[in-house]
């Protein structure tokens, strides 16, 4: 008999449905609670003592609540490992590990944004009444677009984000790839991409069950890591990967890289890093890239060195409730912080003009999130639980430069939670010492 999961949500939420993707994968049966979404259940006050930002689904497991449909999704994928489809490493691989996490993280950084982005504009704003920006639309359909350079590049090399077979990269991709098929077609049957597109029919053809039809090793302290990490002192996501390693007392190598030449476009660079982006970790022959993937890849290595950033990976409550966390980063905290830094930061950076409606928007967005973080706040000292945790250092880089921008966001005087974790974190030691060697 398949043991059963509660979920409370909706079925046609997207969320809703990679969780299900994934229970459906490891055998699991999936009892859905409804939500009145459109009756506003989500933003009562019993609800958000749950969800502190007012979004579905959560799973109730006997009285341990978790939200986040990623974390939700690697708890099962974790707790389910010798059941039905292995949809991660065993976690003593920290190399492979590694690799799932570079590849969870280029579906949240990559594929993620423009496929909701398109969704939300083309799909979920009509449903509420509104009418789709069709300016917005078309910079979302060229945002996906671009990304698909890189999809190529890597399913030139394999067959799936999961490897040589399907993994929770691939699952979580479903909902999302899905809304932009509807919109548009050709962008997921583009007959230049002939690896991107079948990767996507391998993934996409089966259905989803009940969602009428919508497819879908011990470190020694004196160890020091001195491999390089390739990008610049100054870039967020290098600065990210610093923070932890200094939290995990090693040294960093950061090898400089020729930004003006444009040598994270060439075709060596591309080789590594499909998107042409920064950092990778060069660890000998292994390469990593995604910020996310080498910091956690760092402190799963490195568990018993520096500070513990990440619980006993065999408490498979306590990681679930650090997979939300940061899952909670990544949703609440990131686009916000970082579209702050892109408009108010690096526009004027590169000579270009701040789009101040666009700011705007980033700033209202961020205060309304900070609600949400106020009540995780009025509960525990860090994301990370009583002590900091990965997910918090992940808050760093660009909610420094958001600070920069908005100081009054991270000081406000009716958020005393929030403003308390936020100047914690910020005071670190390890940070100050990244925020200085990026002068």
């Amino acid at each position: 008999m398949s043991a059963l999961i509660t979920i409370h949500g909706v079925n046609f939420s997207t969320c809703v449905q990679a969780v299900k993707a994934v229970a459906y994968e490891k055998d699991l049966d999936v009892n859905v609670i409804a939500c009145d979404l459109f009756g506003g259940e989500q933003k009562s006050a019993a609800w958000l003592e749950i969800q502190p930002f007012g979004k579905v689904p959560y799973l109730d497991e006997d009285g341990f609540m978790l939200y986040e449909s990623r974390a939700i999704s690697r708890y099962l994928a974790t707790k389910y490992a010798h059941q039905g489809t292995k949809l991660l490493p065993d976690p003593t691989d920290h190399r492979a590990m590694a690799l799932a996490e570079q590849f969870l993280n280029v579906e949240v950084c990559d594929f993620y944004p423009s496929a909701i982005g398109i969704g939300g504009e083309a799909i979920f704003t009509p449903m509420k009444g509104g009418k789709p920006d069709a300016v917005v639309l078309e910079k979302h359909r060229s945002d996906f677009k671009a990304k698909l350079e890189g999809f190529e590049r890597i399913f030139a090399k394999q067959d799936y984000l999961g490897g040589k077979e399907i993994g929770l990269a691939d699952l979580l991709c479903l909902p999302y790839g899905t809304l932009v098929e509807k919109v548009y077609p050709e962008l997921l049957n583009d007959p230049t991409k002939p690896n991107f597109n079948r990767w996507w029919k391998a993934i996409s053809e089966p259905s989803i069950p009940g969602n009428e039809g919508v497819s879908l090793q011990a470190i020694s302290p004196s160890e020091r890591f001195t491999n390089r990490v390739h990008g610049a002192h100054m870039a967020a996501c290098t600065q990210l990967v610093k923070v932890v390693a200094y939290e995990k007392d090693l040294n960093v190598d950061v090898i400089g890289f020729d930004f003006a030449g444009a040598e994270h476009k060439s075709a060596a660079w591309l080789e590594i890093q499909p998107f042409g982006q920064i950092p990778y970790l060069e660890e000998d022959d292994f390469k990593l890239y995604e910020s996310r993937a080498i910091a956690r890849y760092l402190a799963t290595k490195y568990a018993e060195q520096g500070v513990k950033l990440l619980p006993d990976p065999k408490d498979l409550k306590a990681m679930a409730l650090a997979d939300q966390s940061m899952s909670v980063e990544m949703s609440n905290f990131y686009p916000y912080v970082s579209g702050i830094a892109f408009q108010a930061v690096f526009m004027p950076r590169f000579g270009k003009e701040t789009d101040q409606v666009a700011l705007e928007k980033h700033r209202s967005d961020l205060k309304g999130k900070i609600d949400g973080f106020e009540r995780i706040f009025g509960k525990q000292d860090y994301l990370g639980g009583k002590s900091i945790g990965l997910a918090d250092l992940y808050c760093l880089p660009y909610g420094t430069m958001a600070e920069t921008v908005f100081p009054e966001l991270f000081n406000d005087p009716a958020k005393p939670n929030f403003a308390r974790w936020w100047k914690a974190v910020s005071t670190r030691p390890t940070w100050k010492r990244v925020v200085e060697e990026s002068k």
